[in-house]
């Protein structure tokens, strides 16, 4: 979608009406953790400005929570056993309008071919699939893939506009001790995910000092704390831990994501059980729409509701969805490319 800066500034002085105005509902600010009262205006498939706004068309959200878009902050596509088209389809009306993907489990079978086929069979959804880069390909030299991911294999998979990192670094002890193929490939991102399951104490500490900014394999609350310790994000898959560690805070410090549980993808973040949304609940969002973002330092960091962002947005009643992401109900969800 062709990005028309003056007119979308217009829209947000006021002077031309948006496209599309989400209006009625409370819209969540993740940067102050505040609900506002307040309506979202859409201008060519951005938000062009919060506040009081006429436009060509109106979204009613009386009585409903606007809320970022949820993002999988690491999950593994090929896992779900579904198209990317027909994956987006299931988890787009639960909310998640992002994924970030680890593909070696389809790179095992098919190497760096299927990678870059994957990267084009997602690039034209409403879904925004990124990738990162499959760093393990084999995890060890006792498993058996189609063809190994050089180096060089690497260097072409980041290239490509949507992948933005080097995945899930499966081979910490090759990483402690320092291996000059496992540091080749560190050097080739600024930013590198974790998998450490148990480790701890000074094999931790260099494992962080390599680079490594993230983690999904801390099982309790103490794993948590020491990888934030060591300037690691922990992240929630099944055990919860990374919410557990955020507790003990003043602000939620994990993401969360899927990882190989194809039959949590798109889980609502939320208990749909709970009839409000109290500071419990925003933290918990947090966790899934800005932080991601902010934490991991994720390109293209558009999925908070504020001026200058694709409307990556949820509307949700008090106690389930209401509608689907608001982005895709109007139309707004432009691809990102591949």
């Amino acid at each position: 979608m062709a990005v028309d800066l003056a007119r979308r500034l217009a829209v947000a002085r006021g002077d031309a009406p948006a496209d599309v105005v989400v209006r009625g509902g409370r819209v969540l600010s993740v940067f102050t953790r505040e609900w506002l009262e307040a309506s979202v205006a859409i201008a060519d498939g951005w938000i062009a400005g919060i506040g009081e706004y006429e436009g060509n068309e109106t979204v009613d959200a009386t009585g409903k929570h606007v809320v970022p878009g949820f993002m999988d902050a690491h999950m593994h596509l090929e896992s779900s056993k579904l198209l990317p088209d027909e994956f987006a389809r299931l988890v787009l009306p639960l909310g998640t309008t992002t994924v970030v993907a680890d593909p070696h489990e389809l790179a095992n079978v098919l190497g760096s071919d299927g990678v870059h086929w994957l990267l084009d069979a997602s690039a034209e959804i409403p879904l925004d699939v990124f990738f990162m880069a499959s760093s393990c390909v084999p995890a060890s030299v006792y498993e058996s893939p189609r063809r190994s991911l050089t180096v060089g294999d690497l260097e072409g998979l980041l290239r490509r506009r949507r992948v933005i990192g080097l995945a899930e670094m499966m081979n910490f002890p090759g990483v402690v001790a320092g291996d000059e193929h496992e540091l080749a490939k560190l050097a080739l991102a600024t930013h590198v995910d974790g998998h450490a399951p148990g480790v701890r104490g000074r094999e931790l500490q260099a494992y962080a000092a390599a680079g490594i900014r993230s983690d999904h394999e801390a099982s309790t609350a103490d794993e948590g704390r020491e990888r934030l310790r060591g300037g690691i994000d922990p992240e929630e898959v099944q055990t919860g831990a990374a919410v557990v560690v955020a507790s003990g805070f003043h602000e939620p410090l994990g993401v969360v994501c899927r990882g190989d549980a194809p039959h949590e993808a798109g889980r609502d973040p939320v208990d749909p059980r709970d009839h409000a949304l109290d500071s419990r609940h925003v933290g918990k969002l947090g966790a899934v729409d800005l932080l991601p973002f902010t934490r991991r330092r994720y390109a293209r960091a558009r999925e908070a509701v504020s001026r200058a962002q694709r409307p990556s947005t949820v509307v949700r009643a008090a106690a389930a969805f209401a509608a689907a992401a608001v982005a895709a109900a109007c139309g707004a969800s432009a691809s990102t490319g591949a």
